[in-house]
């Protein structure tokens, strides 16, 4: 009976030593937006409207509507380098979903900075989860948080996922959308790695621009030994390229390649004023090897 004592006093403490979901998240009455939809059609106004439907009173902002079409990796690479920029307690309403209508699962996710997440479990919280840290994830099951009676199978922004949105984003408690998932839908994300004084890593995104930025950090090339006037090769996929190690575009002359650590320390290959993702063929996942030219 001592141990059984003993056992439950303990349980106590550490059940009361747990975070309580509702205390942290708090929303700030802002709904953020990232999909697939492009903006051409009606799908983003149609989502918007029943997000206003739902709460009138909800700000309502748009990190992109142009993530490549069905292109989950992308989605939850742009949604990595763009959620911590918004202030703590917003709703990330994000919809990039090849398996709508499918088995796949309508979620929420709670991370440790304060923000929730609202979209279809296919692994397109990954990075973010990876970077914040995961509280919890609920299955959006709730019916009375749906924006209609009859869900349509192939749209499920504006009837599942907008509306249970807009009630988080008013101050609904994320644990009562739907029963906790011990699991998500997790993306195969690669380390980057350092053999012989070569740093292996991949493309993670060649942008508007036709630069070429990596899952490399500053941190990997600086404990390959690289450091800034450095000549480099870079090998992209089957295409090399020979790039001065330097602070930004400008410093080499229009139309020659450059290499530098941008925004969010990754390292990026780019042309300056020209495309290099065009001329290397380079794509999302390509292998990229760095090294210091002899």
């Amino acid at each position: 009976m001592r141990h059984l004592k003993f056992i439950s006093i303990t349980l106590l403490i550490l059940l009361s030593a747990l975070p309580t979901l509702a205390a942290d998240f708090r929303p700030n009455g802002l709904i953020v937006l990232l999909t697939d939809f492009g903006t051409r059609d009606f799908y983003v106004g149609a989502m918007k409207g029943a997000i206003l439907r739902t709460s009138p009173n909800i700000r309502i902002e748009d990190i992109t509507h142009e993530v490549p079409k069905y292109d989950i990796a992308e989605g939850a690479y742009t949604l990595l380098k763009s959620a911590p920029e918004f202030p703590k307690g917003a709703v990330f309403l994000c919809v990039v979903d090849p398996g709508v209508g499918t088995a796949r699962k309508p979620v929420a996710v709670l991370t440790s900075d304060g923000n929730a997440y609202v979209g279809p479990d296919n692994g397109l919280f990954t990075r973010v989860i990876d970077a914040a840290g995961l509280i919890a994830a609920y299955e959006l099951t709730n019916a009375d948080l749906m924006g209609k009676d009859l869900i349509s199978s192939t749209f499920h922004g504006r009837d599942v996922f907008g509306p249970v949105a807009a009630h988080l984003a008013s101050g609904f408690p994320i644990d009562r959308v739907g029963p906790r998932l011990e699991s998500l839908v997790r993306l195969e994300t690669r380390r980057p790695r350092i053999e012989g004084g070569v740093v292996i890593g991949e493309v993670t995104l060649v942008d508007e621009y036709g630069d070429v930025l990596t899952n490399l950090l500053r941190k990997d090339l600086e404990q390959a030994g690289i450091q800034k006037g450095d000549t480099l090769k870079i090998r992209i996929g089957d295409r090399e390229v020979v790039a001065p190690f330097l602070k930004t575009y400008g410093d080499v002359p229009e139309g020659k390649p450059v290499c530098m650590v941008s925004s969010g320390e990754v390292f990026e290959i780019a042309l300056n004023q020209g495309d290099l993702g065009k001329s290397t063929g380079a794509r999302r996942g390509d292998p990229v090897t760095v090294q210091k030219t002899k």
